[in-house]
């Protein structure tokens, strides 16, 4: 798995005979179903410059923060005709649609990773949502990031 976007960069430009291969393979598979779109989630094993020459609709699903999207996501996305994300929220000074609308992304839309839309309400603000009455007092459901970690404990 390329987990930055330049080791990805480097094996393409390098000929990487399994990277090949898997283009290869995809552009056999979008022949013979007749496949009207390409549907990449997190890890894009595909350059940019091979995705440009595929005759589908392409979409991307981002799954990060900001130290990871730098190093993958954003690298990507004028690649895509289309970027699915899953938190409204990317940093105190924008919102993950505006990061994506400053970062070229042509057409982007919020895809939850679960059952959010009936507990989220984007009306409230966060001290709403803080001191709202619930179950549970937290839940975190991932891996223990450094970034992540100064937030959860606030």
């Amino acid at each position: 798995m390329l987990r930055r976007a330049q080791l990805l960069d480097n094996h393409y430009f390098e000929g990487h005979s399994g990277l090949i291969r898997l283009y290869q393979d995809l552009r056999n598979i979008i022949k013979v179903e007749q496949a009207d779109a390409l549907l990449v989630d997190t890890y894009s094993p595909y350059h940019p410059e091979f995705l440009r020459g595929l005759p589908v609709y392409k979409v991307l699903r981002i799954n990060d923060g900001p130290l990871s999207s730098y190093d993958r996501d954003f690298a990507y996305l004028h690649a895509y005709d289309h970027v699915l994300y899953h938190s409204l929220a990317y940093s105190r000074d924008l919102s993950m649609p505006e990061k994506l609308k400053y970062c070229g992304a042509r057409k982007y839309d919020l895809w939850p990773l679960a059952v959010f839309d009936k507990m989220f309400e984007p009306s409230r603000n966060e001290d709403e949502l803080l001191l709202a009455e619930r179950d549970i007092d937290i839940i975190f459901v991932g891996a223990m990031h450094l970034n992540k970690m100064r937030q959860l404990r606030k």
